[in-house]
């Protein structure tokens, strides 16, 4: 698992050392965790509400960054603590102005590259599918659409689940 963000790094020229279970890179210290139950709710999140971008440095190379927008800063504290348990990394919470929401931002190589690779498989329509690293697991499944709820989710008159 390592072994694959690693070389991902490798070829995208990110400077990295890999220590156990450990990615340093130049200003970041990320614990790389197995999958389990909060990676697959932090999945549906990021599905869910969430983008992964891949920005163009001015001075060459890139930035990558995983955001969250939610409607409450509670909600992102409780991703940010998840985040902090499991990668050891506590991103930054803002509040948009134009849209009335709140952003957290996780711009960490190491992390996004966590998600690409093993939880969504690097698949160009990430959002579109389910992820083969969850699929075949009911306990992460539940999760998985705990996360995809609490974000697109809603329950019509009927008590149906709706996820947009």
């Amino acid at each position: 698992m390592i072994n694959k963000i690693s070389r991902t790094l490798n070829r995208r020229k990110v400077y990295h050392k890999v220590s156990g279970k450990v990615i340093m890179t130049r200003r970041t210290k990320v614990l790389i965790p197995k999958i389990n139950k909060d990676i697959a709710y932090l999945s549906g999140v990021i599905v869910g509400d969430g983008s992964m971008s891949c920005l163009k440095r001015k001075k060459g190379g890139y930035h990558y960054v995983i955001s969250i927008c939610a409607g409450t800063k509670e909600y992102l504290l409780y991703l940010n603590e998840l985040f902090n348990t499991h990668f050891n990394y506590t991103g930054k919470i803002y509040k948009d102005k134009r849209h009335q929401v709140y952003n957290l931002d996780i711009p960490v190589a190491s992390i996004f590259f966590y998600f690409k690779i093993i939880i969504f498989n690097n698949k160009k329509t990430w959002k579109k599918s389910l992820p083969l690293s969850i699929k075949g697991r009911k306990n992460y499944l539940k999760e998985y659409i705990a996360g995809l709820s609490d974000t697109d989710g809603s329950i019509n008159k009927v008590n149906k689940i709706i996820i947009k």
